[in-house]
């Protein structure tokens, strides 16, 4: 979610303005507030936040000064005026300055509405043009690398051969560089027909160039064969497409590092990867299938992609393609997305979801079936409590999407759990606050929010109240025993 600080002399206008709408339907979060544009300053250089509301006319700095200060500092923060002035050259200024927005008080709802939609719809394009540049530059990295660590391999290569490596079978390989068994040479390893020149390191990852001598070591079994003799047992890789040394390295290693990727995310040992064709096959039956919400239908084709993905027919880049086409069918039959707002890549889709099994079984909660409400009934409804703990569905909520009355589903939760809907979430709630609290350095306000309590003092005393000691507590006493289980090892 984009970050919002806002700030307001008067108090009572700060806290209209913060209750004015739900942010974070509209993709943001309230980061910080003030009433003095001036304390807002430290806040905003310590951690500039992504977008500042503030009134222009305030003691001490006004909202333009605070504009140009921004503006003068080349921050990226986008600032949005408020004025009880309709004064054209408030507005005047604001432009000179690059506010992305002047309001008029009092500000309606619907006019702050618009203005975050706009917003949301400008920051992310500005966060992907980021991102396609990091892009960029991940490719710049090893054009450069191909331009030098490349060109020594390739003169260690010629003074072996004696000959061009340009005809022979080539391909680039990558896996974790802990497990490359011969280091010592750090320039080639050969095993057989095969030649692997190691290329360098990025991201805990190795690269090497492989160069066979004849053209049967281009069939998988070969190529399986000599990367299990030059690596550890169980080693995951991903390798580029095969060619005959013409294409360029550096795309090579690119090709590389998404197939391994591609191989973690689908628990194989090997990928290769491969240029998409014209795209999922199945898609037009499983876009028909969403669009008269045959719920069955499309877990069929669900379960059809999900074959294509554990087999590496269909890897985790294309995956993300198509999860953006679902993500666009679904909110045009249902009116919402699924797509969390904050996936802009592949990579922020496998962060949440690590492996293909996580991903499908997250993917399957949008489309549930009547079947589903029967003997298993309990553990889909933990399921979808668990994917939207922040803002989890009532029961009822649950019983008009499963065609049940919230009855019967309350007696079926507590048939095969001996629990109720608000037990069950309460146990979840739980859970994922010891998590948060043993493994992240997340603050305890972030935490009570991540988990659904939106009073910090409430979820404190809910935590206590289940657990026996406080949340603070808890994260010291946990991180003491697996320090000393850590130095018992």
């Amino acid at each position: 979610m984009f970050q919002v600080y806002l700030i307001d002399d008067e108090i009572w206008a700060l806290i209209s303005l913060e209750k004015l709408i739900p942010w974070k339907e509209y993709g943001f979060c309230i980061c910080g507030k003030s009433n003095s544009a001036k304390k807002a300053w430290d806040d905003i250089c310590k951690n500039p936040p992504d977008v500042v509301i503030t009134d222009i006319r305030m003691p001490g700095m006004t909202g333009l000064e605070l504009l140009k200060r921004l503006h003068d500092s080349k921050m990226k923060t986008q600032v949005v005026l408020v004025s009880g002035f309709a004064e054209f050259q408030y507005a005047q200024e604001a432009i000179k300055h690059g506010a992305f927005e002047y309001l008029l008080k009092q500000v309606k709802r619907e006019q702050l509405k618009e203005c975050m939609i706009r917003l949301f719809t400008f920051l992310s394009e500005q966060k992907k043009k980021m991102l396609e540049t990091e892009a960029y530059s991940e490719k710049q990295f090893w054009t450069q690398m191909q331009d030098q660590q490349i060109k020594r391999a390739a003169e260690c290569l010629f003074q072996i051969e004696k000959q061009e490596w340009i005809g022979k079978v080539c391909f680039v390989a990558s896996c974790k560089k802990e497990n490359i068994v011969d280091k010592k040479n750090g320039k080639m390893i050969q095993v057989e027909s095969f030649r692997l020149f190691l290329l360098g390191e990025r991201d805990e990852n190795a690269y090497g160039l492989c160069i066979a001598d004849q053209e049967k070591s281009s069939k998988s079994e070969e190529i399986k064969k000599f990367l299990a003799q030059v690596s550890e047992q169980e080693t995951v890789w991903g390798i580029s497409r095969i060619g005959d040394g013409t294409q360029k390295v550096s795309e090579m290693i690119w090709e590389a590092q998404t197939a391994l990727r591609a191989a973690y995310f689908s628990q194989n040992q090997i990928l290769s990867y491969h240029i998409k064709g014209n795209g999922w096959k199945k898609w037009d039956e499983l876009s028909r299938a969403m669009y008269y919400k045959q719920n069955t239908q499309v877990r069929m084709q669900l379960e059809a992609l999900k074959n294509e993905v554990e087999v590496g027919a269909v890897l985790s880049d294309e995956l993300f393609s198509i999860l953006e086409r679902i993500d666009y069918e679904y909110k045009k039959s249902h009116g919402k997305n699924l797509k969390p707002q904050e996936w802009i890549r592949e990579c922020d889709m496998i962060h949440s979801y690590p492996s293909d099994k996580e991903f499908f079984r997250w993917l399957m909660v949008f489309f549930p079936v009547q079947s589903e409400v029967g003997s298993d009934s309990a553990q889909y409804i933990i399921h979808l409590i668990e994917n939207q703990l922040a803002n989890a569905p009532t029961l009822a909520t649950i019983g008009k999407e499963l065609g049940m009355s919230q009855g019967a589903l309350t007696q079926i939760l507590k048939r095969q759990t001996g629990k109720n809907y608000s037990e069950l979430l309460l146990e979840q709630r739980m859970k994922r606050a010891k998590e948060l609290l043993v493994y992240t350095n997340k603050t305890i306000t972030e935490i009570a929010e991540e988990t659904g309590y939106t009073d910090l003092f409430y979820f404190s005393k809910t935590f206590k109240k289940n657990n026996g000691i406080s949340p603070n507590e808890y994260r010291k006493e946990k991180r003491i025993e697996n320090e000393q289980s850590t130095n018992e090892k």
